[in-house]
């Protein structure tokens, strides 16, 4: 697991990183990408790629594996961050830390709001947290008068 979350922070995240730097520039974020993991070879980066794309942290991009290759074919378009990959980057809310907001906000709220904001803890920690990222996601989203 370590060399899991090793390679994560060293490969992916920076990836991820790079791609919102190049979002808030306006430019290309696939350059920015591939130049923000300098250690690893042309192929190896297109792998990280194409983890991030088939993971669903980042869009406007497609993977193909063909027959016979270890890398990916990649192609895109616009490429950018989605919700997966802002919750990753701790950009936006994760269900861990919603909990957490709502435990806080129990512990200092007054004695008529104690009991709602109780019902709405057990509601969130009763469904997935796959759900619960979607809820927030989408509430982020239509805030922000994101499509």
């Amino acid at each position: 697991m370590s060399d899991d979350l090793s390679s994560w922070q060293a490969d992916e995240m920076p990836m991820l990183v790079a791609a919102r730097e190049a979002e808030l520039a306006g430019e290309d974020a696939w350059d920015r990408m591939i130049a923000s993991v300098p250690h690893l070879d042309e192929e190896r980066s297109r792998r990280v790629a194409a983890s991030l794309i088939e993971g669903g942290y980042i869009a406007g991009a497609g993977v193909f594996w063909a027959f016979g290759r270890t890398d990916p074919i990649i192609t895109r378009d616009v490429v950018r961050i989605i919700n997966k990959g802002r919750s990753a980057m701790g950009q936006w809310p994760t269900p861990d830390r919603f909990i957490g907001a709502l435990e806080s906000a129990i512990n200092d709220a007054d004695d008529e709001e104690r009991p709602k904001l109780t019902r709405l803890l057990e509601a969130a920690k009763g469904v997935s947290k796959e759900v619960l990222t979607d809820v927030i996601a989408k509430f982020i989203s239509s805030s922000a008068g994101l499509p």
